[in-house]
């Protein structure tokens, strides 16, 4: 917009929400654990953003664990990138069930289960059938919202929202 002399020499003031203390303990967490993260799941690449839930303002923002690592696409931010939510939606659903009149204590089961309209023994996920798995490929069994949450279980997590609702999963989203 101003040009690179402009922003270069002229003294522009540059106004951030960002949060120089929190930053440091977001790279120093992406550092930290990144590693495990890599051993343990094959994610070779990390990021972090933390948000002010008043102000929605960026308060700190780490898109790769290393920048100049071409080997894990580091130059890639991926805090940014155009990616399906994951997980990250799943405490919106969950604060709408609390809305609701969902408890902390609700019990949801943890067990293979198919969502839409599916053959019985059909697990091929041929839309519009959807049978979701979790990340450690296991089933718990009954199990609360509270620990569902806190483990980011995939199956208690798509009932609940089918309860829910995906509009109003959605509008709170929004």
């Amino acid at each position: 917009k101003y040009g690179a002399d402009v922003v270069a020499n002229q003294g522009l003031k540059v106004i951030t929400t960002l949060d120089w203390d929190m930053q440091q303990i977001a790279e120093k967490a992406i550092e930290e654990n990144v590693l495990k993260n890599e051993k343990d799941y094959g994610a070779t690449n990390s990021g972090l953003v933390a948000i002010d839930p008043k102000t929605g303002n960026i308060l700190s923002m780490v898109g790769s664990r290393d920048y100049f690592d071409k080997t894990i696409d580091g130059a890639y931010n991926i805090a940014t990138a155009g990616r399906q939510p994951g997980s990250s939606f799943k405490p919106i659903v969950y604060s709408r069930a609390f809305e609701k009149g969902f408890l902390p204590e609700t019990v949801l089961f943890d067990i293979p289960t198919q969502f839409g309209s599916c053959d019985a023994f059909d697990r091929s996920n041929t839309p519009p059938c959807y049978a979701p798995d979790n990340y450690d490929n296991k089933f718990l069994g009954p199990i609360s919202l509270r620990n569902a949450l806190a483990q980011s279980r995939n199956i208690p997590a798509v009932q609940l929202l089918s309860m829910v609702g995906l509009p109003d999963a959605l509008e709170t989203g929004k």
